[in-house]
Parts: C-alpha cells; structure tokens; sequence
C-alpha cells in the first residue's frame, strides 16, 4: 500500500508539470520538490537517526533498510519505465535528478535486480535528453568536430554519467549472472540509441567492463548467438557509420578491448570482413571513411587482441592476410589511412608470424610472407578500381626496391646449394613471375587511367632484377630459380626470358607482336576493359547526430560465414604457372606504349609515357655491357628511337621534349662495349659513327627543351665511351663531340646542361687515358686523335673552374688531372 501511494503521488506530481493552467504547474512544483526529497528520504538506508538526534534500535534498523529496499525498488523502476519517457522537459528533469540521487545512496543490494535495464535507461537518455538545439548547431556549424567534442564532454560530466559510473563501479561487487546481464543491455542500448552521445557512453562501459569483470563477457558459443560476439559485431558496424571522430575513436577503441575477450574465431572473421571491406570501399564505392574505419578496427584488435588471429581452419591470418592487406594499406592515398596500416605493419614486424604449411625464408617479413603478399598485390590489380591497383603496384614496387622480388645474394664462395636456399629462390621466382604477367595483363588493356605509370614502373623494376642475373656468364639456375630438373629444357618459373630469338612474343610463344600488329596499335582512352572482382557493394553513408544507426543490417553484413580468405598462389604446380616474358618482346612492348600516340587528351598519358621510357632505359640498362642482348635489341629499337629523338615527322606534330630526352636515354642503354668494331660483339651489326654523332649532335643544338640538350649530351658521352676505336678515332666524330661539349657550357641558365658537356670530355679522356701508359697501343692511337684539339678542351674546363655549380667544378677539376699528363 505505500509503494502504490507513493506512486500515485509521482503519478499526479507529473500530470499537475504538464498542465495547460500556470498556476497548478507552479504549485505542482512546489509538490514535486516535496516528493522528490520523499522519496530520496525513504530509500536512505542509512537514515540511523530519529528526528530528536537518538539512536534507532537494531530491529528498528533492520526493518528500515528492508522498507528503503522496497522503496527503492519501486521508485526506480517507475522513474526508469516512465518518468525518463516523459514529453514535459520539467517532468523528465525532475525525475532525473531524483534517480541519479537515488542511485548515489542506494546499496549495491538493491540495485542489482534492476541494475541492467537501468544502465540501459541511463544510457539511453544520455542522447534523448540533450536538448534539440545542439542537434541544430551540429548541422550548421563549420566547427563540426570541435562541437562535438564539447557535447561529449558535457554528457560526460553531467549527472546522468555520474549515475553510470556509479553502476559501472558496482559491477564487480554483483554476481556473474548480473554482470552477464549487462552485456545483453548495453548492445540493445547500442542498438537503439539516437545519438553518438549514447553510443560513446556505451563505448565507455564496454572498455570499462572488459577491464573491471572480463568474466561478464564468457558466453557459450562463437555465433550470433553469444551476447558478446552480438555486441562486437554491433560495436564494428556503429563505428563504421559514425560520424564524428570522437564517438568514433571510442567505440573503435571498444571494439579493440573486447575482442580480447571473446571468442577467437569471431574475432578472426570480423577482421577478415574488415579487410575485405576496406578492399571494397574503393572505386565506385569510394568511401574514405570506411576505408578508415576498417585500418582503425584491424590496428585495435591488432594492439590488443593479436593473440586471437592464430588457430582455426584458417591458420594465422595475420600473416596470410592482414599484413598483406597492411602492407598495400601503407600506400593508400589518404595519409592517415596509411600511417594507421603503417602502425598495424610495424606491429606485425615484432611478432612471431606462422603462415601454416611451408618454411619461412629471410629474416625480413616481406619475404617471410611473399606468396601472400605477392597475391594479395595482385588482387589489387585485378580490382576494378584504379586507387587499388596502385597501391598494388607501389607495394610490389617497394618489394622490388628491397631486393625481395629478386634473384637471392649469391656467394662467390658457394660450392654447393642448400635445400632450403633453393626453395628461397624458388619461391623469389615464382612469386617475380606471377607479378610480372599480372602486371602485363593490366598494361597490356588499351585504357590509359590515373596511375597505370606505376604498374609500369613496377612491371620494369622486377624485370630488371632479374635481367641482370640471367645475363650473368657464371649463371646458376639451381641458386638462381631453384630449378634443378634436368628432364625440362627451361625452368618454367623463370620470370624473363633473355634469348633474343622470340622477338615476336610478349609471352613465350604467345606471338603478340603477330597478333596485335605491334606497336601499330594506337591507344584507346576510352574504352574501360576492366572487369570486375566483385560485386560493387552498397556503402551506407554516415548518420547525421539525432538519428539512430540501421542495425538490420549488421547480423546479415556480419554473418558467421568469414569471407574466404586470400589463398596462396597454386606456385607448386607447374603446369598452372603462365609462360615467362621475353626481354625483348617487353623492350617491344615498352617502346610502343611509349612511342603511340592517343585518340584522346589524357592527363594520365604523358606520365605514362614518361615511366615507359623510363622503364625501358631501365631495362636496357640492367644488362652488363657485354651482353648479347645489346646488339640485338640495338637493332630492333634504334631505328624507332633516332626517328623519335632527330628525325622530324612527315605530318603531324613532333614528339614532346620529355619523349626525345627519354628516347635518347634508351639509345644510349643500348650502346655496348666496342660497338661498331669489325670483331667481336655485334660485328655483324653495321655502325656508321659519323652519322650517328652527326644526329646526335643536331638534335642537341636544334632543341630548345633543356632535358633533350642534357639527354643528347649523355648519350654522346655514353657513345665516346663505348663505341669502337677505329670509328672513335675519326676527326669529324671528334670534332662533334668537343662542338656538343662547347654549346653546353654556353648554356649558364642549366647546370645539368654544363655537366652533361663535360661528361662527354671526361669519356673522350678516358679513352685516352695518360702520356704514359705505353702498353696500350689503342689509347696512344686515340690520345694521337684527340691531341689536336687540347687546347680547346683546356680552355673549356679552365673556364669550367669558375662555374657556380660545384658538381662542375669538381669534374672539370677531375678531367683537366688527365688531360694534365698528355704531351
């Protein structure tokens, strides 16, 4: 009977707030501060005093901590159910002042019947209770972070947040059956809350309880099923919808914390499903915030729950798949993203990685998880976005650069190979290969797209790794490919081919050149060959404050099936590896792409044709100079490039500056060790020196683009250096050279211009050599040919010596010691 009277007087205390009539609000004031100090007496158990100061007897005392439990209990599960539902801001207020002061003088006793539905109802109001105004600014403010930082900090200090506070330090005091009924209350509160500042405040509680009752979160069970996982999963997907950073930043942190503690292959198939979905948030579906969400939800369960990631049917999937998708993270093109996949890599660096079946190989992680990185490199290019095929290529570009995606260290002083050596080089081999094709397949697509230059410069750099090596006269195809199997002619993993004889093939025996008329082709900007990995997913975009987050979703998003994961290349089957690339068809291949011209205006084009040259001078140049292959390649390429860098178009217009300097650094790549000479290397390949100075000189005088007069002078110097003495020696070769080196010193705007010349006095002294080297017939025969022009040579480095360059000075300062010592 006085819980039922003291309801009805909360009853009509409400309804008297709410009134039309000003007068019975005023008084009904008055009454609710009456009630309110009612209630706040009758449930103090610790009222042990009468009103005249004495002492209550212990029954008497008894008998009222039983009535102020039953006072309690009714109190707070009215002002809970009804009194925070209220549509009277002055009703709502005052009920909420009265349960935050019940709360603070209750016993833990009595509040751990109700203890999980009233942390959801604090929870809860934390957010409907924040008056609409601030919703109003949050929308039209420009401060919209700082803003929201200032809500937080005001939920986060009021009464309401004292009141959960004090619930959350009573938790450790209550049964494991109530904390375990919390967990079930915070993800409904989760679920349903209006604003971030609910969820922040969730986020709280959760990191709160994982550190203070971890035993709350022990369920039966690893599906949808277990409260935890329901809570985690829930957690994810309200992190990922979030507006605000520092919401965001919490409930991120949340997901880290209790990932700790729940089962491990839950864990597993949330960080699968944020990788993947970081992967798709790209292209079509471009959304940086998932994208960044994604990297936060791997760094925090990475931080402090890496210990979950190992186990199951998948094995450690920190190896096989998330510092794959870290390792191309760290190129994503938003520089937080990557400096947060940057944190989850350098994490994975100080762990003990297990990738299941196999050995690990190095000390380096890159190469401790090669195939899976190599295969989650191609997946990126693969993917139908531009963005991702990249970051693919910068990432197998950075493996190149480390020397992973290369032939292994050789010893000089090795007799005899190891198993596990060979099975490196196999596994640098086939993993080179299967980058090279996929690259190819991406270049090889007609389309010219923002980015395709780094796939060229990728495709190249692995390329000329491993030219140099299968160019090497003590070639070991045991250390080199880890082939030893002698009932196959050629190892069928080898990534280029040198052999000069299919310059018909891109791929061996694919005769592309035949099938696609080579270089005839033009290319298309407009048509898209891409095809599609996936199915372009549906982004859900942020939640405006004041609005709840859609959860049907998020148990159908996050279902119990992980997605599959990125499986390592099939490499141990032979028969399943493509053919290997031809060094000559990609010398081909590079030139055309170079040299085409575009139906339409791109600004990805010219930077694709810069990295083609690039990539070809690269190529060219990672053969010795002795090579076989120069002559060769000499004869299909220099007739395209002289046209491009001297000759003058028939129609059209001529070539851009940055195409003849980068056609004149691939000729001079091509130049070998006695070219021109009646024997030896490339004899049968007729060399007419003259004209060839001749048309290199008249390019570097006729252009007026700085790059072409420095290319046409490094490449003169490159030809002093390599072409043979009977064509070297000719007076007209000679004079050229010292004219080319004359009009780089007149150029006082371009220092790089003035070394170029020089370089080409430093070859021509060279070749020289000094008075007294008298054993050397062919450099006395030589220093005969340049000695008419010593004075003019003196003069040009005398004035040198004054340049306000350093790096000319100092090598007209190492040239004018040699021409020192000549008669």
């Amino acid at each position: 009977p006085a819980g039922v009277r003291l309801l009805r007087l909360w009853r009509a205390t409400i309804r008297s707030l709410d009134d039309v009539r000003g007068a019975v609000r005023d008084s009904a004031e008055t009454l609710g501060r009456g009630v309110r100090a009612l209630t706040i007496r009758l449930c103090d158990p610790m009222a042990s005093e009468k009103s005249s100061g004495t002492k209550r007897a212990r029954e008497e005392m008894l008998s009222l901590e039983r009535d102020a439990s039953a006072a309690a209990a009714t109190a707070l599960r009215y002002l809970v159910r009804h009194g925070l539902n209220q549509n009277c801001a002055e009703a709502t207020g005052l009920c909420l002042s009265t349960l935050v002061e019940v709360v603070g003088i209750v016993r833990p006793t009595i509040l751990e019947p109700i203890l999980p539905d009233l942390l959801r109802s604090l929870l809860l109001a934390m957010s409907g209770l924040e008056p609409n105004a601030l919703n109003y600014l949050q929308l039209r403010t420009t401060d919209q972070e700082g803003l929201e930082r200032a809500r937080l900090q005001m939920s986060q200090s009021g009464p309401l947040a004292s009141a959960v506070n004090k619930l959350l330090e009573m938790l450790p005091k209550v049964a494991v059956s109530t904390q375990q009924a919390v967990v079930p209350e915070l993800d409904t509160a989760l679920r349903m809350s209006a604003g971030f500042a609910t969820r922040a405040a969730v986020a709280d509680s959760v990191a709160s309880l994982c550190s203070t009752c971890p035993a709350a979160f022990e369920f039966p069970g690893a599906s949808s099923g277990n409260p935890s996982v329901r809570l985690l999963r829930a957690l994810y997907y309200a992190s990922e919808r979030e507006r605000g950073p520092a919401a965001k930043d919490k409930m991120v942190h949340a997901v880290g914390v209790l990932a700790a503690v729940c089962p491990a292959s839950s864990v597993r198939s949330l960080a699968l499903r944020a990788c993947d979905r970081y992967a798709r948030s790209t292209g079509n579906n471009e959304d940086p915030t998932s994208r960044k969400s994604s990297a936060a939800t791997i760094r925090a369960i990475t931080l402090r729950a890496s210990q979950h990631f190992s186990g199951g049917k998948r094995g450690d999937i920190f190896g096989t798949r998330i510092l794959p998708v870290a390792y191309i993270g760290r190129k994503d093109a938003d520089k937080k993203i990557a400096s947060i996949w940057e944190e989850v890599w350098e994490e994975g660096k100080g762990s003990a990685i297990d990738v299941g079946e196999g050995e690990n190989f190095g000390s380096r992680l890159e190469e401790m998880i090669l195939p899976y990185l190599v295969t989650e490199c191609i997946g990126a290019l693969r993917d139908v976005s531009w963005a991702r095929r990249v970051s693919g290529a910068n990432a197998l570009q950075d493996l190149s650069d480390l020397n992973v995606l290369a032939p292994i260290p050789r010893s000089t002083a090795m007799s005899q190979i190891s198993t596990l050596e060979k099975k490196r080089a196999q596994s640098r081999a086939k993993a080179s290969s299967s980058a090279l094709y996929q690259c190819l397949e991406v270049l090889t697509k007609p389309r010219i797209w923002t980015g395709k230059a780094d796939v060229m410069e990728a495709a190249t750099s692995i390329a000329s790794k491993w030219v140099g090596a299968e160019a090497s006269p003590d070639k070991n195809e045991d250390l080199l490919y880890g082939w030893d199997d002698d009932s196959q002619s050629a190892c069928p993993w080898k990534p280029i081919l040198l052999s000069p004889s299919w310059n018909e093939d891109l791929f061996l025996s694919d005769s592309w050149f035949a099938a696609s008329s080579g270089t005839d082709m033009a290319i298309d900007d407009t048509t898209n060959v891409a095809s599609p990995q996936h199915e372009p997913a549906t982004i859900e975009t942020e939640v405006e404050d004041g609005e709840g987050i859609n959860f049907d979703k998020c148990d159908v998003g996050l279902a119990d099936t992980a997605p599959a994961d990125t499986a390592q290349g099939d490499w141990d089957n032979s028969s399943s590896l493509q053919a290997p690339l031809t060094f000559v068809g990609f010398c081909k291949f590079a030139l055309g792409q170079a040299v085409q011209k575009s139906q339409t205006v791109s600004d990805a084009y010219l930077p694709y044709k810069v990295a083609a040259f690039k990539g070809l001078a690269s190529l060219l140049k990672s053969t010795p100079p002795q090579s076989f292959a120069r002559p060769q390649i000499f004869t299909f390429l220099s007739s395209d490039l002289l046209r491009i860098a001297v000759d003058k178009p028939e129609y059209g217009d001529p070539a851009p500056p940055v195409a003849v300097a980068g056609s004149l650094d691939c000729l001079a790549a091509c130049f070998w060790e006695g070219m021109g000479s009646e024997s030896g290397l490339g004899s049968d390949i007729p060399i007419h020196g003259i004209d060839l100075v001749d048309r290199l000189l008249s390019c570097g005088i006729k252009q007026p683009a700085w790059t072409v007069r420095e290319a046409s002078s490094l490449c003169l110097a490159e030809l002093a250096t390599k072409l043979s003495s009977a064509n070297l020696r000719h007076h007209r070769v000679v004079s050229d050279m010292m004219t080319c080196a004359t009009n780089a010193q007149k150029d006082r705007k371009f220092w790089r211009v003035r070394l170029a010349g020089l370089k080409i006095l430093e070859s021509l002294a060279e070749r020289a050599g000094k008075s007294t080297e008298k054993s050397d017939k062919e450099r006395q025969l030589m220093l005969e040919s340049i000695l008419p022009f010593k004075e003019e040579l003196i003069g040009i480095l005398r004035k040198t010596l004054t340049d306000s360059e350093v790096k000319v000075t100092a090598l007209a300062t190492k040239v004018l010691t040699k021409v020192s010592w000549w008669p």
